[in-house]
């Protein structure tokens, strides 16, 4: 089901959206409202929301260059819970928060996620955290982030420990790995 509104002029439009898909287990629901003046749309209130889920915040686009600026937290406190949507067998937990700015009329984005408890299919992995910053994401792209997982198991294969770090220009990035 979906629900909308807007008023205004086509230059100066706002108003909210609802996008929901149900299951008979729930309902996820993607809403926000919205304003658009000129080339500037603002999503604010943006959420989405379902069984064990819900991340949400406030995002910018510049509609002419692309370039987004605003913050989306949140994340999965059940993996199992959205099952229906997913069709895997997860469990375990996943935490989001993602910034994103335009400095100097640049795309840069900072994403913090981590993940524990998941077990699925392919094993189970007590934690994974991922810490990255993409500079200039859509021209010269540098990055500098660590992902450190801990405690992956299936039958056969233990890594009670690995970290990758990646760090500078994307035709120049200096990788290191420890397991």
């Amino acid at each position: 089901a979906r629900s909308s509104k807007a008023e205004g002029a086509p230059d100066d439009l706002a108003g909210d959206m609802r996008l929901a898909v149900t299951q008979p287990q729930g309902e996820v629901t993607l809403a926000t409202a919205y304003k658009l003046l000129g080339q500037k749309l603002g999503l604010t209130g943006l959420s989405l929301d379902g069984p064990a889920t819900r991340l949400g915040g406030d995002v910018e686009v510049d509609l002419a260059s692309l370039l987004a600026s605003g913050r989306l937290q949140g994340g999965v406190t059940d993996l199992a819970a959205l099952q229906p949507w997913h069709g895997q067998n997860l469990t375990g937990a996943i935490k989001l928060d993602a910034d994103l700015a335009t400095p100097a009329g640049k795309q840069d984005a900072r994403l913090r996620l981590d993940a524990n408890g998941i077990a699925g299919d392919f094993g189970t992995l007590d934690s994974l955290a991922v810490d990255a910053t993409a500079t200039d994401a859509l021209g010269a792209l540098g990055i500098d982030g660590q992902v450190v997982l801990n405690g992956f198991s299936r039958p056969g294969t233990l890594v009670e420990t690995a970290t990758l770090t990646a760090k500078g220009a994307l035709g120049d990035v200096q990788l290191a790995a420890q397991a």
